[in-house]
């Protein structure tokens, strides 16, 4: 389960010859690139390839709560169910909601089955998926309804009231498709206000034969992600087929995914960093688990999923970090001494290439390595730097890869990701293969791509993981 760390001086990235130009810095690759078919760089295709790896395999998990708060086990749907659910969904939109082809469909919800269901049904007919966040107020609702023309938007039942509340700001919004059970008086709370209120159920129930697929080209849209508005209201970035897939094959290939994984998906599904997340486990034929939709249980659900991959953020390893450490120093004495020992011993064998120590492993780390299920091969942190000591003790406590990546909304989530065989500092890895990364000059900052000891700048990104442009906006992709 261990990953070596090696103080290789092999060659993470190279500059292309002569590529430096007056106010940027040479354009860097990676040494090994990733042949791509083109055909196949769609986000069908990649259901399509985990399906026939792992067809009757577990695929999407559900943890639900009874009516006295205790939490069941994961309940799960294979990727063949997966399959024949998302073709009836897919049915109902085209025969019943009239969808067509390229046309946006929104999805409102925290992560769960039937999130990725619809992202299938879309897939499989080339719709264009539009998510929005489960938290966003009732501002950001209509502007991004409106923004993208959205007729028909599948909504968590608990969310349902929240857009009705909206309705009059949305005019084009036709029809509400629950993810849950409503009630006659839902339905005719919707009626009254301009639109039809109907259930996922109602659509996989359309008596109509399946309609044949409409898969998508590689240049078609397949969502829209509305960024956070830092810097005025959101903005629709435009991926395709081609961006995500490009973005998923890399991060499959260079984390080498297992088709036995299984992987917690809890941050959210609206984002495209858990998008690409989940896209990799599909492609590979692994499982993911769906959190419970509170975080103050994640960690129940981390022991009951076991996941082999931990995808998440820095806030929630500093916590994880601070918890261990709090808990070491008040045990004190012989724990703590013991603890030190074993971290100074583990630590000794990082700088010789390993991180792996069967007798420290079982009487020390095996208790930490259970708070995230006992069976991690492998962590990503993305979003923000992950601080040394906090990257060095995972490695160290859980005995399994670490590794850091750095991407944007508008690079389909990845554009570095990290390797074993990179030594442990402050890096975001190396660039992903086939995109390629320079530095332009910021003079107003004092930032030069010639500055010593290391360039500084504006980091600049090329590849077919880019985004195409913003919706109605004339910024396209360079």
């Amino acid at each position: 389960m261990g990953a070596a760390e090696s103080t290789s001086t092999q060659v993470f990235s190279h500059p292309i010859p002569h590529s430096a130009q007056p106010g940027y810095g040479p354009v860097h690759v990676s040494p090994d690139a990733l042949p791509l078919a083109d055909h196949t760089l769609t986000q069908w295709e990649n259901f399509k390839r985990g399906m026939a790896i792992s067809g009757d395999a577990n695929y999407l998990g559900t943890r639900t709560r009874d009516a006295s708060g205790k939490a069941a086990a994961y309940t799960w749907i294979t990727y063949n169910q997966t399959h024949e659910r998302a073709q009836r969904i897919a049915t109902g939109l085209q025969t019943h909601l009239r969808v067509r082809r390229q046309e946006n469909v929104g999805v409102i919800s925290k992560n769960r089955t039937e999130w990725m269901l619809t992202e299938i049904a879309c897939n499989r007919m080339s719709y264009v998926l539009v998510p929005l966040y489960d938290t966003l107020g009732p501002k950001a609702i209509p502007y991004i309804v409106n923004h993208s023309d959205m007729r028909v938007l599948v909504c968590a039942g608990e969310l349902i009231a929240n857009v009705l509340d909206v309705k009059h700001e949305c005019p084009t919004l036709e029809f509400l498709v629950s993810m849950d059970v409503v009630t006659p008086r839902e339905r005719a709370d919707a009626q009254a206000k301009g639109v039809t209120l109907l259930t996922l159920d109602d659509l996989e129930g359309v008596p109509d034969a399946t309609v044949p697929e409409d898969p998508p080209h590689p240049s078609d849209y397949a969502t829209i992600c509305y960024t956070s508005g830092t810097t005025g209201d959101p903005k629709g970035a435009i991926l395709t087929h081609r961006n995500l897939s490009t973005a998923t094959e890399c991060v499959t290939y260079r984390i080498d995914s297992k088709s036995y994984w299984v992987h917690l998906s809890y941050l959210p599904l609206a984002h495209v960093y858990e998008r690409v997340n989940a896209a990799n486990v599909t492609r590979a034929g692994g499982s993911m688990g769906f959190y419970q939709g509170d975080i103050l249980h994640l960690m129940d659900d981390m022991a009951e999923l076991k996941p082999h991959i931990f995808v998440s953020v820095p806030r929630l390893f500093n916590r994880v970090y601070d918890k261990i450490m709090q808990g070491v120093t008040s045990a004190g004495g012989v724990k703590k001494l013991m603890f030190d020992y074993a971290y100074a011993t583990k630590k000794q064998g990082l700088a010789d290439g390993t991180n792996v120590h069967a007798l420290w492993d079982a009487l020390v780390f095996s208790k930490i390595q259970a708070v995230l299920g006992g069976r991690v091969e492998l962590i990503v942190s993305g979003s923000a730097p992950l601080a040394a000591n906090v990257k060095e003790f995972l490695k160290i406590a859980f005995s399994c890869r670490v590794e850091e990546g750095y991407g944007l909304t508008e690079t389909s989530a990845t554009a570095t990701l990290s390797i074993p065989d990179i030594p442990i500092g402050a890096h975001v890895g190396m660039p992903q293969p086939n995109v390629q990364i320079r530095l332009a000059d910021v003079p107003d900052m004092n930032y030069t791509s010639a500055d010593l000891p290391r360039p500084r700048g504006e980091i600049c990104i090329r590849g077919n993981n880019v985004f195409l442009g913003y919706v109605r906006s004339y910024v396209q992709r360079q």
